[in-house]
């Protein structure tokens, strides 16, 4: 028995799973957590309160009652091999053609076109070509798919669902047809398509990137099932760079016990890009303005494209010192292992003592970034040869930063972005790892009003990310199961319900929110 008095467990319960799946950070709940001995405890607390959990759940957010039952046994959200895969009836390669999209963007915004690519490829009954990952224009990255994403792992794992071959292995004297996806296209788009390529031996897609859309209404289940089943199971890194992810892990953890990950948006081109003022002298103004005219200048002659609304209205990522001030003030302790993840930071010798103030203890994959930055006394975590074997490719070093990100005890970005949709996913596939999605529109005036004491600028930011809400989950609206699980932007961030498996089986929409119901 687990010791709790009954009336004692009727008023505390619902506030402890709350507190033990959302609050921050979250070893101060270990000792609440070891009062319960183990899953079957607690499976007997959640099932002997349903009527409580039931009442609780038509005002919160079904993330935090979906991870109190993950814990119990009876959900996992990781399904058994070859559940999630929908079967393409025995093609041989090349039966309908041959599919090669050529994937652009950073990193991360080309892992979730690769698995967009997956899924098109479906849909339009052709076999996928190994995507190509292009160059980009301005961190210059020339690392191949194979340089970065196991292949010979990503093409045996979906061969259930799409043929892939090599580039090297496609037929010679092939018709190719070349052209431009339609934007966030829907399923119907990609049909037309089919039909209009019909007699093309290969179709090359151009620029692919958010060429699939998002919305539920436009792709089928079965879409976003493979989606999902692409980007989280089919996409692993090579061996190296998984094996060197692993060895930071493990060496943050045997140093350092726990860590908080912040993905830390302070790169000259993020700046650049998002027009905003942070506090830069003239010349440094200057430089941001002529970046962006060589490479957005569409953001120097739009209106309503001000410096002073993308601050208010949300638009601008935290500055380091916004960073350490937000997780100071969500109680993180000025102990706290604190891992960045960025490109080179801008300025760093003026940026980043905003954060060490708060956080001193800072890591990070490599600290070379300019001559003179090596006061900031921020740990560097990769060894020589292994700065020799990645320092010069930015998608290597950017895979690492996702591993240890996806890892760590608590992950904060400080701007949304590809990456942190990517890991918003991941996160929760492997079990709900506290995730923290700052609300920058309403934190904007907060953290810019230095006057306020600490007690009072604490409660501000609680009211602002209460703790059912504090990592940015949208509240529950009706009763339809997408508005309550599904994010507003798309099934990368959000992989329910498609990549929900109770006792290893996906259920039919019916069943599933039935299940859901009797809690």
């Amino acid at each position: 028995m687990c010791g709790v008095p009954v009336m004692s467990a009727i008023m505390s319960t619902s506030v402890w799973l709350q507190e033990a799946c959302w609050s921050v950070p979250p070893v101060l709940h270990q000792k609440k957590l070891e009062a319960c001995h183990n899953r079957a405890c607690l499976s007997r607390l959640v099932f002997a309160f349903k009527a409580v959990l039931q009442k609780l759940n038509r005002v919160f957010n079904l993330d935090w009652l979906l991870y109190a039952l993950l814990h119990t046994g009876e959900m996992v959200l990781q399904c058994n091999e070859g559940v999630l895969a929908v079967h393409h009836a025995g093609r041989s390669p090349g039966d309908a053609g041959f599919l090669k999209v050529e994937c652009n963007g950073g990193l991360n915004q080309k892992r979730a076109a690769i698995a967009d690519a997956v899924a098109v490829a479906w849909l339009m009954n052709r076999t996928l070509v190994v995507p190509v990952l292009e160059t980009d224009q301005y961190w210059g990255d020339e690392s191949g798919f194979n340089s970065i994403f196991n292949e010979t792992h990503f093409i045996e794992r979906l061969s259930s669902i799409v043929p892939i071959v090599r580039e090297a292995e496609l037929p010679a004297n092939l018709t190719t047809f070349r052209r431009l996806a339609k934007t966030r296209g829907d399923v119907a788009f990609y049909h037309w398509l089919a039909g209009r390529s019909k007699n093309v031996g290969l179709l090359v897609l151009e620029k692919f990137s958010h060429k699939l859309s998002y919305r539920d209404e436009h792709v089928s289940r079965e879409v976003q099932r493979i989606r999902c089943f692409a980007n989280l199971e089919a996409l692993k890194f090579t061996d190296s760079i998984e094996a060197t992810g692993r060895k930071i892990v493990r060496k943050l953890r045997s140093a350092r016990g726990s860590y908080v990950a912040v993905h830390l948006r302070f790169e000259q081109d993020m700046l650049a890009h998002a027009k905003c003022d942070f506090e830069g002298t003239r010349a440094e103004r200057r430089e941001l303005e002529e970046m962006r005219e060589e490479f957005w200048p569409y953001r120097n002659h739009r209106d309503n494209d001000t410096i002073e609304g993308n601050r208010g209205a949300g638009r601008c990522p935290l500055s380091p010192e916004e960073v350490g001030r937000l997780l100071n003030l969500l109680g993180f302790p000025r102990s706290t292992t604190v891992y960045v993840a960025s490109g080179p930071v801008y300025k760093p010798e003026k940026s980043m003592p905003g954060l060490t103030k708060f956080f001193p203890n800072l890591v990070r994959l490599t600290n070379s970034q300019k001559p003179g930055t090596s006061s900031l006394n921020i740990t560097s975590l990769l060894e020589y040869e292994e700065r020799k074997r990645f320092g010069s490719h930015a998608d290597q070093l950017a895979a690492l930063d996702y591993l240890v990100c996806a890892h760590a005890d608590v992950f904060m970005p400080s701007f949304t972005g590809n990456m942190d949709f990517l890991l918003e996913g991941e996160r929760r596939y492997a079990g709900f790892r506290t995730t923290i999605i700052p609300n920058r529109p309403r934190l904007a005036g907060i953290l810019a009003e230095t006057g306020l004491s600490f007690g009072e600028a604490q409660k501000r930011v609680y009211e602002v990310h209460p703790p059912v809400q504090r990592f940015g989950f949208e509240p529950r609206l009706g009763s339809e199961l997408g508005a309550v699980l599904r994010h507003r932007h798309s099934v990368f961030s959000h992989p329910l319900p498609e990549c929900l498996c109770v006792k290893g089986k996906l259920l039919p929409d019916e069943a599933y929110a039935a299940a859901l119901a009797e809690f």
